[in-house]
């Protein structure tokens, strides 16, 4: 009985995780559309928002978020605009190195997570022993 509420959490957790991705890459787009930034620096922006959005989030929801700011970046930003474009050369360096950064932001967030949750999982050990 207590699975499906379990698994109702999970879905309700994951589903706000995918929310708040699309609305930063939804901000930063409508953002840069009106923003004299080139495309370099709006690639940069991206990245600090997916790079934000690791510190809080879990793994799979920032690896999706990185790909679909990537894929948006490129189609709404990137010469030619709204097609995607076959980028110079270094475009596609800033293009890789964007996807390896945010992907090792997420990582970095997930094991960061991790030790805090083995912190608390110690701490919460360490009470119930005192206790008993």
């Amino acid at each position: 009985m207590l699975v499906p509420v379990v698994q109702t959490l999970a879905r309700r957790r994951l589903i706000r995780e995918y929310a708040w991705i699309a609305s930063v890459i939804v901000v930063i787009t409508v953002g840069g559309w009106f923003s004299p930034l080139s495309y370099q620096a709006l690639g940069y922006i991206y990245l600090l928002g997916v790079l934000a959005l690791s510190l809080h989030l879990a793994r799979w929801p920032v690896i999706v978020g990185t790909l679909l700011s990537a894929l948006t970046w490129n189609y709404v930003f990137v010469p030619p605009r709204m097609s995607f474009s076959a980028m110079n050369l270094d475009d596609s360096l800033l293009l890789g190195t964007y996807i390896v950064v945010a992907l090792i932001g997420s990582q970095l967030g997930v094991l960061r997570a991790a030790s805090q949750r083995a912190l608390l999982l110690a701490e919460s050990e360490r009470l119930h022993q005192t206790l008993l």
